[in-house]
């Protein structure tokens, strides 16, 4: 706009001379050499201009004859450097995209028609890089190095190649080398504190993290998680040798992050060893709130050394009930009742536990609180679950499982890679299908009353019905009796699979037949099958009777007939009596006798009642009565019931 404005000016200026000299004319006489020019003012005017122009037009035309080389070198120049920048765009194109050869080969043509330029170095060290010739790279970043504009770059390429060789000395000195040039680049802070914290140069990664949080390459809460690592690790160095500097290191540590569980567990075991309870206490608990963690929980239970099982169950528990509903909260609470032996605490915990999923760690514990209520049935069933259960948390780094945390990855030396997480592996697989009975918190059994050696051969008072006969192999297990007053009740039960073999003579307790003085017979329905396959089994026995209910009819007794032997003859029966089943010899095995199965009798003083057989009474199992295969009754109670 301001051009215009003066164009129009000027022609404006030129119209107005025009004006003035035509309105004024005049006579221009020249006289050279007996000639005379005579013209008028205003001609004269414009002839002069014209021979100006073209005074100025063969001056330019001069010019242009005398410096015709160098213009033509200038374009040829010019040229030249375009092909070059070409070259070198479509190199840098190649290298993206992954072909050397065409990248070498550009970053040759770009060399020769941009030398002196420091992005060919930088392309034919790629290209050398991309093609795997690793001595061209570094003859070209040690090249970079004599020029100062290239410098930085070139002992970021010697750096880079020294990772790639694993040689952490060179990588240390050009990371170095390129801090003290340029403090305020990030790469070059950023891999010496790498480089300082795998190589466990804790001081040197704190003086590092310093320059790394004062040019802000990494945010506040960043850099105070990372110095509360690097304290931690120095204070576990420590903690042998320099105790007090140690608990010092640790403590500044859970101050910057209450939620590191090692720097918590390290400063309260070391508060502890020093006497000081209180501070121990109060770090442990700052840190239970933020982080529930196994570590913190045993911490705290050993706080005092000396102290008895019952003194930690109780300091567990207040610890728990600062987080009554968190999982590791009861866990912990279950395996101190255990320890303690507060079996009331232990069966609620654990209960809680189980409906909310059965873990390894929790199958564990109710393994152990079976062991140690005398029921190895039950414990094995639970560590045979524990195989499949899904799995707990645990300190894992780049998938490296530890049992302990450690400050830097044990893979790739990164600081604070350990994280408290279920492993991959394990998301994925199915949980053990259980049943719900399996699970259920059952009220404590009544102890049962020890057996009195007299009453071992006392018969069983029965009242016989006739259901439809089963067949049964024969076996032996050892009664068991109860006395009461003047009723005694022996529950014989035959053992499935048993095989006894034929012999000549047995002893005489084999074949006894042992009857109650002053006792009436009841009456058997005699049951004619034909014997069948020794491999068939009963699914059914008859439950434990109580001496209550024989109690209501106490002259009304029958028989007890144990599992005879071979080649002895049975006791006459009385009137009344059905006699017992005669032996047949199975195909398979001639020392495997086949009886078939008297009706299973209702108890004297109940109407219509049958008793059936829950489980084989020798079987171990978690479905069974507790008994062992003794026969006896188990020291413990049951938690779960299957019924």
């Amino acid at each position: 706009m301001v051009r215009v404005f003066f164009f129009f000016i000027a022609v404006i200026a030129i119209a107005a001379g025009g004006a003035w000299l035509a309105d004024r004319p005049g006579a221009l006489t020249l006289t050279w050499q007996g000639y005379v020019a005579e013209t008028s003012l205003l001609a004269g005017g414009i002839g002069l201009i014209a021979f100006s122009f073209l005074i100025i037009l063969v001056w330019m035309l001069f010019r242009v004859i005398t410096r015709m080389p160098d213009i033509l070198a200038r374009i040829m120049r010019e040229r030249r450097r375009d092909k070059g920048y070409r070259a070198l765009s479509q190199g840098m194109i190649a290298i993206g995209s992954g072909d050397a050869k065409l990248a070498a080969r550009l970053a040759n043509d770009a060399e020769k028609m941009l030398a002196g330029e420091p992005l060919t170095g930088l392309l034919k060290a790629q290209a050398a890089q991309l093609s795997g010739d690793r001595t061209a790279a570094l003859a070209e970043f040690k090249g970079m190095l004599e020029r100062p504009q290239t410098r930085l770059l070139g002992l970021r390429g010697l750096f880079t190649e020294a990772k790639r060789a694993k040689d952490m000395t060179a990588a240390r000195h050009c990371a170095e080398e390129a801090m003290k040039l340029a403090p305020k680049v990030p790469w070059a802070a950023a891999a010496l504190f790498e480089i300082q914290c795998a190589s466990r140069d804790w001081d040197g990664a704190l003086q590092t993290l310093s320059v790394l949080g004062e040019n802000r390459h990494v945010d506040r809460a960043d850099a105070r998680r990372r110095r509360a690592v690097l304290l931690t690790a120095m204070a576990q160095e420590k903690q042998d040798v320099e105790p007090e500097k140690a608990l010092a290191l640790s403590a500044e540590a859970h101050a910057l992050d209450a939620g590191l569980v090692s720097a918590a567990v390290l400063a309260g075991r070391l508060a502890s060893r020093a006497g000081n309870y209180q501070k121990a206490s109060r770090i442990l608990e700052k840190t239970w709130r933020k982080s529930p963690h196994p570590e913190v929980t045993t911490a705290y239970g050993f706080l005092r050394s000396g102290d008895s099982t019952r003194d930690r169950f109780k300091r567990i528990k207040t610890l728990s009930q600062k987080l009554p509903h968190n999982r590791e909260s009861r866990m912990a609470l279950a395996g101190a009742a255990i320890d303690a032996q507060e079996w009331e605490t232990a069966r609620e915990t654990l209960g809680a536990l189980v409906k909310t999923g059965a873990s390894q760690r929790v199958c564990e514990l109710m393994a152990e609180y079976f062991e140690a209520q005398g029921d190895r049935g039950r414990a094995r069933e639970w560590l045979a679950r524990a195989v499949h259960a899904p799995r707990d948390p645990v300190w894992i780094a780049d998938n490296v499982i530890s049992p302990k945390w450690a400050p830097i990855s044990p893979v790739t030396g990164r600081l604070d890679a350990f994280e408290w997480k279920v492993p991959v592996e394990s998301l994925g697989a199915p949980e053990p299908t259980v049943e719900i009975a399996d699970f259920t918190v059952a009220e404590p059994e009544p102890e049962p009353q020890p057996v009195p050696e007299e009453a071992k051969d006392i018969t069983v008072a029965v009242k016989v019905t006739a259901p439809q006969p089963e067949t049964i192999e024969v076996g032996t297990e050892k009664p068991e009796a109860v006395e009461d007053e003047d009723v005694k009740v022996v529950e014989e039960a035959a053992v499935v699979g048993e095989e006894r073999p034929a012999t000549e003579a047995q002893p005489a307790a084999d074949a006894e037949i042992v009857e109650e003085p002053k006792a009436e017979t009841a009456e058997r329905a005699p049951d004619a099958a034909e014997p069948v396959a020794a491999e068939e089994s009963i699914e059914k026995a008859p439950e434990k009777v109580s001496a209550k209910s024989v109690s209501a009819k106490p002259a009304e007794t029958v028989k007890s007939v144990p599992p005879m032997a071979e080649n002895v003859e049975p006791a006459p029966a009385a009137a009344g009596d059905v006699p017992p089943a005669k032996a047949a010899e199975s195909s398979s095995d001639p020392h495997t006798r086949v009886f078939k199965k008297e009706p299973i009798p209702a108890m004297v003083g109940e109407e219509g009642g049958e008793a059936t057989l829950k489980k084989r009474p020798d079987d171990p199992g978690p479905a069974g009565n507790g008994e062992d295969k003794n026969g006896a009754a188990p020291r413990g109670l049951g938690l779960f019931s299957t019924r």
